[in-house]
């Protein structure tokens, strides 16, 4: 199997993706780079595309899972982005409430979406998450619940 490690720190550490050996007793290098980074949320993996939102450079950034690459990248301008996927997009919820809608591709992201949470925004660190065909985002005490599935029941 391999593990993939983020500098979640922001201490210039970087990413690094380690193979486990058969037996789980050892491991190796597979690569590593110190570009891959962030100081909140994960990364989200595509089929061999990993996208982390880097906040020291306001960039979404798009890996290559195999070789820790970088590809391409999209300037935002907030601090702090968290990312979830869902098919085959990217949903990003900033720090001040603004919420990007992306579909990565081979040499670039478009956005196809952008909106502004409604309210009073604070600095928040909430997720973004997708259930049954629902972006569920919780913003201080808010809960906004939006449909994006194709073939929603009526439950």
């Amino acid at each position: 199997g391999y593990l993939c490690a983020y500098d979640c720190a922001s201490d210039g550490t970087g990413g690094i993706m380690l193979k486990v050996s058969d037996d789980g007793q050892s491991v190796t290098q597979v690569w590593k780079n110190v570009r891959i980074r962030s100081g909140q949320g994960d990364g989200v993996l595509i089929g061999n595309q990993l996208f982390r939102y880097n906040g020291s450079r306001k960039k979404l950034v798009s890996f290559d899972w195999l070789t820790g690459t970088e590809q391409y990248s999209l300037a935002l301008n907030v601090p702090i982005l968290t990312l979830v996927a869902a098919d085959g997009l990217l949903y990003g919820l900033s720090f001040n409430g603004e919420m990007y809608l992306l579909r990565p591709g081979e040499a670039s992201f478009e956005e196809t979406g952008r909106f502004t949470l409604p309210g009073n925004m604070k600095e928040h660190c909430a997720h973004p998450v997708i259930h049954d065909g629902r972006l569920y985002l919780r913003i201080n005490n808010c809960l906004f619940v939006y449909s994006i599935g194709r073939n929603l029941s009526n439950s």
